[in-house]
C-alpha cells in the first residue's frame, strides 16, 4: 500500500479494525519513510449486481446510492453520518442474505423504509397528523395522482382514519384530494397513499419527497345494527332536501 503522501511503498498496519455493519475492515497504516498515518478499508469483494429498470446490472456502489440520498433529503434535516449509517444499515442486510443479485426498485423500497418519518402534529391540540409524500410528484392543472406515503397504520378496532387536505397548500397552490375525506378502516393494513390533485387552471405543482401533502385525523366510529322498519318517525324537516332551510 503505497503512502498518499509521499508514495513509498514501504508502510506498515498500526491497527486494524473489523466493521461488522459493512463487512470491511479498517485499517490505519504509518509510512516507514515519512511517517504520515492514512487509514484505509479493506472491503469483500464478492460484489452484488444491481438489477436496474432497463434490466442492465452493475455492481452496488455505496458511493453512488450516497449522493442520491445527499440529493433526496437535502430539504430534510439528515447529516451525512446519519446517511452513511444508513447505508451501511443496507449494505449489512444485502450480504447477510442469500442473493447475489437485487433490482434497484428493491434498494428503493429499503432505503424509504429507513427514510419515512413518523406522522407528527403540527401543534399541541392539533387534530390531524401531517402526511408527507413519500416520492417526487409533479402535477400538471387539473391532474391527479395516487402518491406514496411509505406508511402502513394498525388502528384499534372502533376507530378509523379520515385523509384530510390541508388548507394552506389548496389556498396557496390548489392542491387537494380527489376523494375527500379518504377513508382508512381499522382493519387495512396496506400503504397509506393520497390521490391527490391540482385544482389550478394553470400552475403545476412540484412535490419534493417528504412534503406534507395532507392529515390524517383518526376518531372513534361506531358500529350500528341496521332494523328494517315500514316507515320512518315523523320530524319537523321531514323528507325536506337541498336548500329545504333557505339559501340566506
Amino acid at each position: 500500500m503505497r503512502c498518499p503522501k509521499c508514495g513509498n511503498a514501504d508502510t506498515r498496519v498500526v491497527d486494524s479494525r473489523t466493521q461488522e455493519a459493512t463487512n470491511a475492515i479498517k485499517r490505519r497504516r504509518e509510512c516507514r519513510g515519512c511517517g504520515f498515518r492514512f487509514t484505509t478499508f479493506e472491503r469483500c469483494e464478492d460484489p452484488i449486481e444491481v438489477i436496474k429498470s432497463d434490466g442492465s446490472t452493475q455492481p452496488f456502489d455505496r458511493n453512488k446510492l450516497l449522493v442520491g440520498l445527499m440529493r433526496a433529503t437535502s430539504k430534510r434535516d439528515i447529516d451525512l453520518a446519519a446517511l452513511n449509517g444508513l447505508i451501511d444499515d443496507i449494505e449489512r442486510e444485502l450480504r447477510s442474505s442469500t442473493l447475489t443479485a437485487v433490482s434497484s426498485h428493491e434498494i428503493g423500497d429499503m432505503v424509504l423504509k429507513r427514510l419515512v418519518s413518523l406522522p407528527e402534529y403540527a401543534y399541541s391540540g392539533d387534530a390531524g397528523l401531517d402526511l408527507r409524500c413519500n416520492e417526487s410528484v409533479d402535477l400538471a392543472p387539473f391532474e391527479r395522482r395516487l402518491v406514496s406515503t411509505g406508511l402502513a397504520i394498525a388502528l384499534p378496532d372502533g376507530y378509523a382514519g379520515f385523509v384530510q387536505p390541508r388548507s394552506g397548500l389548496a389556498l396557496k397552490r390548489g392542491l387537494s384530494i380527489v376523494n375527500t375525506p379518504g377513508l382508512i378502516d381499522a382493519h387495512y393494513r396496506g400503504e397509506l397513499k393520497v390521490i391527490l390533485i391540482n385544482l389550478d387552471a394553470k400552475e403545476p405543482i412540484h412535490l419534493e419527497k417528504g412534503e406534507r401533502i395532507a392529515q390524517l385525523v383518526i376518531q372513534e366510529v361506531p358500529t350500528v345494527c341496521l332494523h328494517e322498519v315500514d316507515e320512518l318517525d315523523e320530524t319537523d324537516r321531514g323528507t325536506g332536501g337541498f336548500g329545504s332551510s333557505g339559501v340566506a
